[in-house]
């Protein structure tokens, strides 16, 4: 141990201790044989139990970092290169309750070699049991959610560029707490973007609902009526 300011700073390990695994290593700052305090590195005045600082610069000089790596020799598809979990260990029901609740893991994507690092951010959540895959960034900057889960939004908007293919009998819903609900169709011009195209739905989907296409020809039409995709006309 030494001193510092304010308790006195002890690294210890192994069972003898009293605390702690065979092969721990457990930093502990104590004032008066009570562990408090924060750990600091790269700083004198630590913000929370462990605070990392990178040094004075601009850009990514600056930066604090913390790494998570793996000592796997050979990497292939589906290895971790490093995870983070959230749990409660010490939640008195156990079980369940001291599993991880939450989890973030970087999976690699490919096998690597000396041209190929993909790797994939994945992001996981549980309900009663390990922090299960719920979203996934792709090395490729796509992000996908697994079939059981819902995108909801309140007041946010949703922005994604290069097109959105619904497939495997998936569909498309624009809901809305009150009576009226609607898609718009847009296209670029010289002054930004403008809509082309409007469905607006009015009532609350029953025989007093009425459906209006706007921007195409002003066409108006009951809830009765479709659109047929392969003739491009009215039904």
């Amino acid at each position: 141990g030494g001193n510092v300011a304010g308790g006195d700073v002890f690294i210890t390990g192994g069972t003898a201790t009293g605390s702690g695994a065979a092969g721990d290593v457990l930093l502990a700052i104590t004032s008066g044989g009570t562990a408090r305090g924060n750990v600091g590195i790269g700083t004198t005045v630590p913000q929370s139990l462990l605070d990392v600082q990178g040094p004075i610069g601009t850009g990514a000089t600056g930066a604090g970092i913390l790494t998570l790596a793996t000592k796997e020799l050979t990497i292939v598809d589906g290895d971790e290169l490093g995870r983070i979990n959230f749990n409660a260990p010490l939640e008195s029901d156990g079980s369940d309750a001291i599993l991880a609740g939450a989890a973030i893991w970087a999976e690699a994507d490919d096998t690597f070699s000396t041209t190929v690092n993909s790797t994939e951010l994945v992001f996981g959540t549980a309900t009663t049991s390990a922090a299960v895959e719920r979203m996934r960034l792709e090395s490729s900057g796509n992000l996908t959610f697994n079939q059981a889960t819902t995108i909801s939004t309140t007041g946010v908007s949703l922005t994604m560029t290069g097109g959105t293919t619904v497939d495997n009998g998936g569909a498309v819903r624009v809901h809305s707490t009150g009576d009226a609900g609607s898609i718009e169709v847009y296209t670029p011009n010289a002054a930004g973007s403008t809509a082309v195209m409007r469905l607006t739905v009015t009532g609350n989907n029953n025989s007093t609902s009425s459906v209006t296409w706007t921007n195409v020809n002003a066409m108006s039409f009951d809830q009765a009526t479709t659109i047929s995709t392969t003739t491009g006309v009215l039904n």
